[in-house]
């Protein structure tokens, strides 16, 4: 019947949370808690993040699952072949991959913070995966004209997405989204301009952050070649499994020996797991001394790694900032070490190794300063802003200049060149600089009335007074405007 079908489906799903929990009563003595945390690592259902949760796993830029996997999207086609051949399998890996979709949105971080994509479900992924094997067999065994295109390109898709995933340190999105300050808000989740795969994929453009990891794995033999060679093992099995004939009964072996295959390697992980005792602190000093130790033997590609671990527990670690800030310096990543060494500041102003490395780039010539590799307009003017903080507002106004000769359509950045000669008393300047930003931006009223400003404090009254007038023609409640007439009229 129905209900014993039904009954049977779940009885796989069933025994995986009964283990589930097992796991975490094993690992953290507790089974409704996760190892992220007395806060964020309790499982709470919650009417308004476990949907919205949902909502990004499935169309988040930074989440979806059919961006990260979109051989996904053929499921949505061929569920019901899958169901009318395999009614147990189907309904049983439906309802696992349901229940584990459930169980990651009802944590606080399900997000998974800094990762490249939805790292939490990734053995739902695997799970669903077979349910696309009809697609598959139309696109090669039929040969059906539109769905081999259609499934080249979903493949294709997939493979260039985990190249530029596996190409590029993971930690340049939290750098992007804590430069843009859209991380604590979750905003990255919804604007495309943050997803990993396009933050990722302008690095790899650029040559940053390059992580050279098939190199390493063959240049140092050890467990790194040994993945290495079991995931070319792995996927030239499961092309000779999609040649498997019909098994008697009509339907390919293929879902039979996928679960199989899939729940053994759960089980191995569920069997090899041992509890984590240590606490946080132990946790993250080991891992720096194992860090100083690969950066110290020339192993940096593992220290980074090892430092990675770190800021994951202690995002505000500041000997971690500073070692991985050593390392991008080594290679001459010199605007990310910038970078680093002034969040190892701002997690403490009076740590002397940053603040002394950090001086070298502040004090030296204008033409060592790192503007040729900034990405975008906004990583460089922060660089000018942290040297003009630091006391050199000379070297913080000719770094914001050249920045400008790169961004030349920012109308921002000439405002902030406008603010900066202003304040140094430098009208003339500043008018000339906030004409050009008016020019890229004439209907912002603010921009006019600082212009106003600048030309009053250059004795330039009749263009200043011309501009309020202006401002005040459609706008007649500035204060701005009005302000400075009333200085004019005295």
């Amino acid at each position: 019947s129905w209900l014993s079908t039904v009954a049977r489906s779940a009885a796989g799903p069933a025994v995986s949370i009964v283990l589930y929990l097992m796991y975490n009563y094993v690992q953290y003595g507790d089974i409704f808690k996760t190892g992220y945390g007395e806060g964020n690592g309790i499982l709470r259902f919650s009417l308004i993040e476990t949907p919205k949760a949902l909502i990004a796993y499935l169309v988040s830029p930074a989440l979806s699952v059919f961006l990260f996997a979109p051989v996904m999207l053929s499921i949505l086609f061929v569920w019901k072949q899958s169901l009318k051949r395999w009614p147990l399998e189907t309904k049983c890996l439906l309802l696992a991959a349901g229940a584990h979709f459930l169980t990651i949105a009802s944590i606080p971080v399900w997000d998974g913070a800094i990762a490249y994509g939805p790292r939490y479900v990734l053995a739902a992924i695997l799970l669903l995966m077979p349910l696309a094997l009809p697609a598959f067999e139309m696109a090669f065994k039929e040969r059906i004209r539109r769905w081999r295109i259609a499934m080249a390109a979903m493949v294709l898709l997939g493979v260039f997405v985990q190249i530029v995933g596996v190409a590029v340190y993971v930690a340049t999105n939290e750098w992007f989204y804590n430069r843009q300050n859209i991380y604590e808000s979750r905003a990255f989740l919804l604007l495309p301009a943050a997803s990993p795969v396009w933050v990722q994929l302008q690095d790899l453009f650029a040559g940053r952050n390059i992580i050279p990891w098939a190199w390493r794995a063959v240049s140092q033999p050890g467990p790194a070649l040994v993945l290495l060679i079991v995931l070319a093992v792995v996927i030239a099995a499961g092309t000779w499994l999609l040649r498997i004939p019909r098994s008697p009964e009509g339907g390919p072996a293929v879902p039979e020996v996928s679960i199989l295959t899939m729940s053994s390697l759960v089980l191995l992980g569920f069997f090899a797991t041992s509890p984590v005792v240590a606490p946080v602190q132990q946790r993250i000093v080991d891992h720096l001394n194992a860090g100083l130790a690969a950066q110290q033997s020339g192993r940096d590609v593992e220290a980074e790694e090892l430092y990675a671990l770190v800021l994951g527990l202690d995002p505000g670690n500041k000997f971690a900032l500073h070692n991985l800030a050593l390392l991008y310096e080594k290679i001459g990543k010199t605007t990310e070490s910038v970078l680093l060494y002034e969040r190892a500041l701002a997690s403490d102003p009076t740590f002397t190794p940053s603040a002394n490395n950090l001086s070298r780039y502040v004090r030296g010539p204008v033409e060592s300063l790192p503007v040729q590799e900034c990405s975008s307009a906004t990583q460089c003017y922060e660089i000018g802003k942290r040297v003009w903080d630091l006391g050199d507002k000379a070297v913080a106004l000719s770094l914001w200049k050249r920045t400008a000769k790169r961004f030349p359509r920012e109308p921002w950045l000439m405002r902030n060149m406008a603010r900066a000669r202003y304040d140094l008393a430098d009208y003339e300047g500043a008018v000339e600089d906030y004409r050009k930003a008016v020019e890229l931006s004439p209907s912002d009223d603010d921009l006019r009335t600082d212009l106003a400003w600048a030309l009053l404090n250059a004795s330039r009254f009749q263009e200043a007074r011309q501009i309020c007038n202006e401002v005040l023609a459609h706008d007649s409640r500035n204060a701005a405007a009005a302000a400075i007439l009333a200085r004019l009229s005295r």
